[in-house]
């Protein structure tokens, strides 16, 4: 667990396990917090402070534990690698299933329904990223097919 600041928030970064053992107790995130394969990042303003009074019930304990946490600073969170946390442990681990399928095609090529070729270089929710040279984008077209690189 660490505290990771950027030059306009602050995020709690937990593993998908101790979210997963948070959320049987009863913590229900927001929108505002975000997750990938290997991290949760729980916003600072209300996620954050509510998974620590689930987790350590006791203020002392608490304190302690907040005391123990490392703080480290990012210019910025790159978004594009995570999804919005969804509020039920079902809908979680659903998630989390779909990115464990999703990312084993980066690297591989996506052939689109009007034929165009492009290599998958990261994914998000909703579909494949691929980078055309200066920035990242999302085919505007169907996939067709992924193939072998």
């Amino acid at each position: 667990m660490k505290f990771i600041s950027t030059s306009s928030h602050g995020y709690l970064s937990i593993t998908p396990n101790q979210m997963k053992v948070a959320m049987k107790k009863g913590f229900v995130p927001t929108c505002y917090s975000m997750f990938s394969k290997s991290r949760v990042l729980l916003e600072e303003d209300y996620d954050c402070r509510a998974y620590m009074a689930i987790m350590y019930p006791n203020d002392m304990e608490r304190a302690l534990k907040w005391k123990s946490i490392k703080e480290t600073y990012q210019d910025s969170i790159n978004h594009s690698k995570y999804i919005a946390t969804p509020p039920t442990l079902e809908e979680f681990e659903a998630k989390l299933d779909f990115l464990t399928i999703q990312r084993k095609f980066i690297g591989m090529t996506m052939i689109t329904t009007n034929g165009e070729r492009h290599k998958i270089i990261s994914t998000q929710k909703n579909g494949y990223i691929y980078n055309d040279g200066q920035t990242w984008n999302m085919p505007p077209y169907r996939i067709a097919e992924i193939v072998e690189s």
